[in-house]
């Protein structure tokens, strides 16, 4: 620790001080005393050093403290605690792993390391609390996620125990890290006998009385010739069933159902394939999925002036939800407006007869208005769509700011960090006027400055109204393909703003609902609850009743929700379709809510129980680790003992008063005491 002495006051006044305390001192002690002269002098410099630090300290003085400190390397084990690893690596094989893990744990903390250890999905976890029971291996997420969780740190290196199956996630070939990544591989590489149903593909959404189709895909691995039957269900009625052939050239086949959708609402569907002699698994013979039956479609009309990308990005995000179907005109008369919701792209348009804008503009319809660089801007003002006073002509290049007040639909933090990154769009540069009702979802940024001018923003009214200000919207979905390989969030954004649009008035006094219709296990369940007056005004306070139940089960809850917090959590619920039903009393009045939820256990991990110890090998050769067999744990330990790895040197800088130096005081008290009690023993007083 170096030490560096400051003051408030100019330090030429020390001296002075040391004056003072010294003068004080003579002046004090001069004088012939009833004690010897030796005794005398150590009271002289005991008053004069009192005197002398009373008078510095009223100096102000600081003392500059500048402490260095040692960050150890840190290691971080990185655990695969799926499934798939339990049901490939015998208990035996999984202690020893754990004796080992703890053993080098010990050791490198011994010598200096940090020791962390995390999950599949990048919690901190501890060897005694460990259970491989996680539904999905997604081993690219549980490297970035420990290379984002420890940015910054000394991180030198991590260990990764797995047995390199993923089935979730980004393919571990997408990994790129300066860490060293050393692996641990688990399992059996060689493929069992066995027939797995793999695959199911299926519409989430259906329309009642339809055919939809379920294509079944299934792996052998060494079996036949023999015979199989695969079933498909919904709840306990068989729908269809067909017999299988078997055959040990043929490792994929490939069954299409046709079957028809009936009756409404959520339904859990359920393909089981019988077993066959030699099978070393029955577990991944079955796989079960839910479907939601509705009754009609909501129609969606895009209607534009000119062709222009974003209705193609605008169709795809919205067609992707079963629930709309979508009709684009461009350039066309519209023969009907029997629509829930029609969209103008860049229409009304400069020098354009926009006859379709004209005729629709004034239905009660409700609007989604996309605004770019040729829409007529004077004409949406006088019709009253915007307010907008846009300065000669000129245009911004802006990014996207989420409005974190906005409460018309859920944004949550993925999507805001898809939206921070998303590339700029073009908008007109001017004052956009919204009324007190108006909602903002996202605002513009120019540069590193956040306005208030929305990008996108929602009116109510007579009928429902949004305004999306961005030229170049359809730039979101591309970029978001490239970076990711799909569209999710921006799909998702235009849907939510599709159906906050196209939804009905909803005026009950009481609202309870899930977050999301359809969980997975393990996975926590929300219910948001939402409570009015006559006047439609928020209200707290009033008990909430909610049951939840399937064929098996009927669980009772309550809770009360309070302003910030309108949510009630639910955990622990087995795999199945249950029905919720919720009352309160409101102003003496019964209230009444209900309605169905999916929990589903995607079986992912039982499907390929086949190690990929090639995915370690690659992960540690490409980043300059090392891949050890679960045989080889003596070998990783010596290696690791052995690997040198800098301590990182941090300095922390901070000013102490000397006045809240608390040994200060005590050499003040003892010196004043020292000095009463001898001149008192002395006679001095």
């Amino acid at each position: 620790m170096s030490n560096l002495l400051e003051f408030d006051y100019s330090p030429w006044f020390v001296p002075l001080c040391l004056i003072l305390g010294v003068g004080y001192s003579f002046l004090q002690y001069q004088k012939k005393s009833p004690w010897s002269v030796s005794i005398n002098r150590i009271l002289a410099v005991a008053r004069a050093v009192l005197v002398f630090v009373l008078a510095a300290l009223l100096l102000g003085p600081t003392m500059r403290a500048v402490k260095n400190f040692y960050e150890g390397p840190l290691l971080v084990m990185a655990i695969d605690n799926s499934e798939s690893v339990a049901l490939t690596t015998d208990s035996i094989s999984l202690n020893e792993l754990k004796d080992n893990l703890s053993e080098l744990g010990s050791n490198l903390e011994a010598n200096g390391w940090q020791v962390e250890m995390v999950d599949i999905a990048g919690n901190n976890v501890n060897l005694d609390s460990l259970y491989y029971t996680t539904q999905r291996s997604n081993l690219t997420g549980m490297v970035r996620s420990i290379q984002s969780e420890y940015e910054g740190a000394n991180l030198a290196s991590i260990l990764v125990i797995s047995d390199g199956i993923f089935n979730s996630g980004f393919s571990p070939d997408m990994i790129s890290t300066f860490t060293p990544l050393y692996s641990i591989g688990l399992g059996d590489t060689i493929p069992r006998k066995d027939l797995s149903i793999i695959n199911v593909l299926h519409n989430k959404t259906v329309y009642q009385d339809n055919q939809y189709p379920v294509e079944v895909s299934i792996r052998n691995e060494s079996l036949g010739p023999d015979k199989t039957r695969l079933s498909v269900y919904q709840g306990r009625t068989l729908l269809e069933s067909v017999e299988i052939e078997v055959v040990p050239d043929d490792r994929l086949i490939t069954h299409r159902f046709l079957l028809k959708a009936s009756p409404a609402g959520k339904q859990r569907v359920t393909v089981v394939l019988d077993s066959i002699s030699g099978e070393s698994t029955i577990i991944n013979n079955r796989s079960s999925f839910f479907i939601e039956v509705i009754e009609g479609q909501q129609k969606v009309l895009i209607v534009a002036d000119a062709p222009t990308p974003e209705i193609k990005a605008l169709r795809l995000a919205i067609e992707k939800n079963e629930h709309f179907l979508v009709d684009v005109k461009v350039s066309a008369d519209i023969p009907s407006a029997d629509y829930d919701l029609i969209i103008f792209v860049n229409s009304p348009k400069l020098g354009v007869n926009n006859s379709a804008y004209k005729r629709l503009a004034n239905s009660e319809i409700p609007k989604l208005f996309l605004i770019g660089s040729t829409t007529n801007l004077r004409e949406l003002n006088r019709d009253g769509v915007v307010n907008f006073n846009q300065a000669n002509n000129q245009y911004d290049h802006v990014t996207a700011l989420i409005n974190e007040e906005y409460k018309g639909f859920t944004i949550n933090s993925e999507m805001s960090s898809w939206l921070s990154e998303a590339p700029p769009v073009t908008v007109p540069f001017g004052n956009i006027i919204m009324q007190p009702t108006d909602q903002a979802l996202l605002y513009q940024r120019v540069g590193n400055v956040n306005t208030k001018r929305p990008i996108i923003y929602f009116s109510e009214g007579e009928y429902k109204q949004g305004v999306i200000i961005a030229d170049g919207l359809w730039k979101w979905r591309l970029n978001e393909y490239q970076k990711y390989g799909e569209t999710i969030w921006f799909d998702e954004l235009i849907t939510k703003t599709v159906m906050l649009l196209a939804s009905k008035p909803d005026n009950r006094q009481f609202k309870l609902y899930p977050l999301k219709e359809g969980y997975e296990v393990g996975e926590k369940l929300v219910f948001v609850s939402e409570t009015y007056n006559e006047l439609f005004e928020p209200i707290f306070g009033e008990p909430v009743n909610l049951k939840i139940s399937n064929d098996n089960d009927v669980r009772n809850y309550s809770f009360t929700p309070m302003a910030g917090s309108q949510q009630m959590s639910v955990e622990d619920l087995p795999a199945g379709l249950y029905n919720y039903a919720a009352n309160t009393t409101l102003n003496g009045k019964r209230h009444q809510v209900g309605g169905q939820f999916s929990i589903e256990n995607p079986d992912m991990e039982a499907a390929d129980l086949t190690a990929d110890h090639l995915v370690l090998r690659k992960l540690a050769q490409e980043s300059n680790g090392k891949f050890y067999g679960i045989n080889e744990l003596a070998n990783l330990q010596s290696d690791f003992i052995e690997l040198e790895a800098p301590a990182i040197i941090h300095s922390q800088e901070r000013n102490i008063l000397m006045l809240d130096l608390y040994w200060i005081l005590i050499t003040l008290v003892i010196l004043v005491t020292g000095e009463w009690l001898v001149r008192k023993m002395m006679g001095g007083y």
